[in-house]
């Protein structure tokens, strides 16, 4: 997933990746050495989830960018992940074109919430038409 998504970014341009963590317990200390534009965090991650992470980032640097990278649509998971402070919530099947427009909104301030979530949270109803 961290090379497919560092492809995306690298084919969109305008992005330079500064860093990476195989662990959550690895983020912080990341962050502070290298204060980027922009936080990218998986939910689940060994060591240390992403919800963790965030509120250790959010304490530390209140207003650095953080988006979290999910592939889960649970409701819940969404809204904790929104009040605790992530500035996006994007779905790992986000088409990687996409990706990349909501990492820029994201550090613009001016992302919509989540990216990729189907408005029925994965449950495929028929639609009417007319």
């Amino acid at each position: 997933m961290v090379e497919g998504t560092k492809q995306a970014l690298d084919h969109a341009g305008g992005f330079e990746v500064v860093g990476e963590a195989s662990n959550g317990a690895q983020v912080l200390p990341l962050v502070r050495r290298l204060k980027p534009d922009l936080v990218l965090l998986d939910l689940r991650m060994p060591q240390m989830d992403g919800l963790s992470c965030l509120s250790k980032i959010r304490k530390e640097f209140p207003d650095m960018k953080v988006a979290i990278l999910s592939a889960t649509q649970d409701p819940s998971s969404i809204e904790t992940a929104l009040k605790r402070g992530a500035n996006a919530y994007i779905m790992k099947t986000v088409n990687p074109e996409d990706l990349a427009a909501a990492l820029r909104q994201t550090v613009e301030g001016t992302v919509f919430t989540t990216a990729g979530v189907s408005d029925d949270h994965g449950q495929r109803r028929p639609k009417r038409l007319g």
